[in-house]
């Protein structure tokens, strides 16, 4: 599920940024599901910034048998934009995204602009 009305956790976490993203959205995935139902959720943030459209990603879970909320933290990204092909660090930009997420972000950048 695609989150435009961001968890306290999420605002809590952009609040506390130096550079405040054009575009937030959240995901929420479950994970281990028994008869009970879902053992965890599983929230990524996409933060994206309008200059560069680039996508800074975070991570957290929640895990119901343990009691155990996780703070955000910083995922590395396994794509790379081409424009970067030789930067040794992490990036992912809206281009490199697909499906409705990537819809959901195009859409809210145009909105913003």
């Amino acid at each position: 599920m695609i989150r435009e009305t961001l968890s306290k956790e999420a605002l809590d976490m952009i609040a506390s940024l130096p550079k405040q993203p054009v575009v937030a959205v959240e995901t929420l995935e479950h994970d281990g599901y028994d008869e009970e139902g879902p053992k965890s959720d599983i929230w990524d943030l996409y933060l994206v910034h309008r200059d560069t459209r680039r996508v800074t990603l975070y991570h957290r879970e929640d895990w119901y048998s343990w009691g155990t909320q996780r703070d955000y933290k910083k995922e590395k990204s396994d794509k790379r934009d081409k424009r970067d092909k030789k930067d040794k660090k992490d990036n992912l930009y809206v281009e490199g995204l697909s499906g409705p997420l990537r819809e959901r972000l195009e859409r809210m950048l145009k909105e913003r602009n």
